[in-house]
């Protein structure tokens, strides 16, 4: 489980949060359409997490790791499974928006210091 550690750390502090916010506890969620709160969750979790729970999938692994996720990270998998099913969100896009945005945060900040550059030549 190491390499998944951080992952589903993140995920279970997201949950707690998204539960709190509601005020409902896991066993609830089932009552609330679900792929909204898999959406609230996944919008928000770091790009190289993403990366990291989308690999379980991609590499067939849900299974081997199974035994190391608490109950809120079971439940968010059990979405994620449920979103390959329907396709209520892209995660390829979402992952690549994802990585667009910290690619153009940092742009700038090299662009600039080009001019810079090229006005001391």
């Amino acid at each position: 489980m190491g390499k998944y550690e951080k992952a589903f750390n993140e995920v279970d502090v997201l949950m707690s949060e998204i539960l709190d916010k509601l005020n409902i506890t896991l066993e609830e969620t089932d009552l609330f359409p679900t792929e909204d709160i898999f959406i609230i969750v996944v919008r928000e979790i770091k790009v190289d997490d993403l990366k990291l729970i989308s690999s379980i999938f991609t590499n067939d692994e849900y299974h081997e790791v199974k035994e190391d996720m608490t109950p809120a990270v079971n439940k968010f998998m059990y979405w994620w499974g449920d979103n390959l099913d329907c396709n209520n969100i892209d995660i390829p896009a979402l992952i690549a928006k994802k990585e667009e945005s910290i690619l153009s945060s940092i742009m700038p900040i090299c662009s600039g210091s080009d001019k810079e550059n090229k006005k001391r030549i």
